[in-house]
C-alpha cells in the first residue's frame, strides 16, 4: 500500500556495508523526519523525530532538500512476516 505523507525533513545519512553472516551488500538512507501531526496531551511535550529508511538511490533527491522544510514523501508500508514498518519510496512532486 502506497501513500503520500508530508513531514519536516531532518536530515539523512546514506550506508553501505557487507552483512557479516550473509555476505550480502546492504544498502540505503536512513531519513530523519518530524511528523506534522503529533499527538500533543499530557504525557507529549514538542515533537519528536522518527528515523525511516528510503532506497540508497534517493540519497542525491534528499540531499538537494533543504533541512527543516516541509517535504511530500511518497510511503509504502512493508509487511515483514509479524513486523509492519514504513519506507521511503521517493519525494512526491
Amino acid at each position: 500500500m502506497k501513500f503520500t505523507e508530508k513531514y519536516t525533513y531532518l536530515g539523512c545519512r546514506r550506508y553501505s556495508f557487507k552483512d557479516s553472516n550473509t555476505g550480502r551488500d546492504i544498502k540505503g538512507v536512513s531519513v530523519y523526519l518530524v511528523n506534522h501531526n503529533t499527538e500533543q496531551n499530557d504525557d507529549v511535550v514538542g515533537f519528536h523525530p522518527i528515523k525511516l529508511t528510503a532506497p540508497y538511490d534517493l540519497f542525491d533527491q534528499l540531499y538537494q532538500c533543504k533541512s527543516m522544510s516541509s517535504v511530500s514523501f511518497e510511503m509504502e508500508v512493508v509487511l515483514n512476516g509479524n513486523n509492519t514498518s514504513l519506507r521511503i519510496v521517493g519525494i512526491a512532486q
